[in-house]
């Protein structure tokens, strides 16, 4: 059985995740049978740090941010997880907890599998397990130019990156975003996510209507963005 004849709730699930589209068919013909399609919510947690995951989940439509939680209650964004990715990369390489927290931000479609189930069978999954261990080592250079972003760049640059980098996985040009949960992603107030949405919105770079944004033209949030978003391209998807 194959990935793309994979039948959930009736209807078959579309392999959207460039990961597992990558591995050779005999290997992704064993992993079929421990996928299952699902669809994520907006807020949904899927890791939380210092805890042991029951499943690995590979987007295929969602967004997924990794965030670091501090004492005071505050989530902030490190990284995006999308199609290239995996959350639960604590298991290929033995850790038995979580490294990070892991909250969805646009909702969509993922595969998730059984922590357990997959774990006593790793040995049949050598390419799923070089190429999760290789996006550990793009995420970690993502999550250091995000970090390095947030030191020095302004509101405008940040969130114009922010949004190109939310487009490339997305893969479709409107996805569900609310001004409140990207202000506190990015640790800003929600007034100057506005301001920057109206601005961008007057340039005909998006639109945007009842918590949905449409991104009309990539090109001038491509001039507003600064240089870590095309490092973090470049990295992430060359």
């Amino acid at each position: 059985m194959s990935l793309r004849s994979t039948v959930q709730n009736g209807a078959p699930a579309v392999l959207e995740s460039s990961l597992l589209h990558g591995l050779d068919t005999e290997e992704r013909d064993r992993l079929a049978p421990l996928l299952e399609s699902v669809m994520l919510r907006h807020g949904d947690p899927l890791a939380n740090v210092g805890e042991p995951s029951a499943y690995l989940w590979f987007p295929n439509g969602a967004i997924v941010s990794a965030v670091v939680r501090l004492d005071g209650g505050a989530a902030v964004e490190a990284g995006l997880i999308g199609p290239e990715g995996v959350v639960g990369l604590e298991m290929f390489s033995g850790n038995p907890a979580s490294l990070l927290t892991a909250i969805v931000q646009v909702p969509g479609a993922a595969y998730r599998c059984n922590v357990e189930a997959i774990r006593e069978r790793l040995d049949e999954f050598p390419g799923l397990k070089a190429a999760a261990l290789r996006y550990g080592g793009t995420l970690l250079a993502a999550i250091a130019q995000v970090a390095a972003c947030n030191a020095t760049h302004t509101l405008r640059q940040r969130m114009s990156r922010w949004l190109l980098m939310a487009h490339d996985r997305a893969g479709r040009d409107r996805f569900r975003l609310t001004h409140e949960f990207v202000a506190t992603m990015i640790n800003v107030r929600r007034a100057g996510v506005s301001q920057f949405a109206s601005e961008m919105r007057a340039a005909g770079a998006i639109a945007y209507t009842r918590g949905e944004v449409r991104i009309a033209d990539r090109t001038v949030l491509e001039g507003e963005a600064c240089e870590c978003y095309g490092a973090i391209r470049r990295f992430t998807f060359d």
